[in-house]
């Protein structure tokens, strides 16, 4: 279990530091010449509200077809780490690790939460993207 939190923290520093460093925690206003921090709030929000609607891009096929239970666990996973991207909790280290699944389960949710949150992250950046060119 400790391995399952020391990669759930890793990848939610990762996220964290990839968004400061993509967003950039700082702007120049040139009329005072003085740095001010952006608020993202309502960028983030756009970018759920959006996302939220979405059709999650569910695998087909998991590495836990073969037991019931184990693919579920997975595909909690996978929606879990979907949510943790879009709504930006992923990225401000706010997501917790589930608890509700006994021991055995934990590590096909855990491959399902760290799949779903890549197809998200490229999703979420890509309208990040766009809306900065907006």
């Amino acid at each position: 279990m400790k391995k399952c939190f020391t990669k759930i923290f890793a990848a939610s520093f990762a996220f964290s530091s990839l968004a400061i460093i993509l967003v950039g925690c700082a702007t120049e206003r040139k009329e005072r010449g003085v740095a001010s921090y952006v608020n993202l709030a309502p960028v983030e929000d756009a970018i759920y509200e959006l996302l939220s609607r979405e059709p999650v891009p569910l695998p087909a096929a998991t590495p836990y077809d073969v037991d019931k239970q184990e693919r579920a666990a997975y595909i909690r996973g996978f929606l879990d780490g979907w949510h943790d991207v879009i709504s930006g909790a992923a990225f401000h280290g706010t997501h917790g690790t589930r608890t509700t699944f006994p021991p055995e389960l934990a590590k096909a949710w855990q491959a399902g939460w760290e799949a779903g949150c890549k197809p998200a992250k490229e999703r979420w950046f890509q309208e990040f993207l766009r809306m900065r060119q907006e």
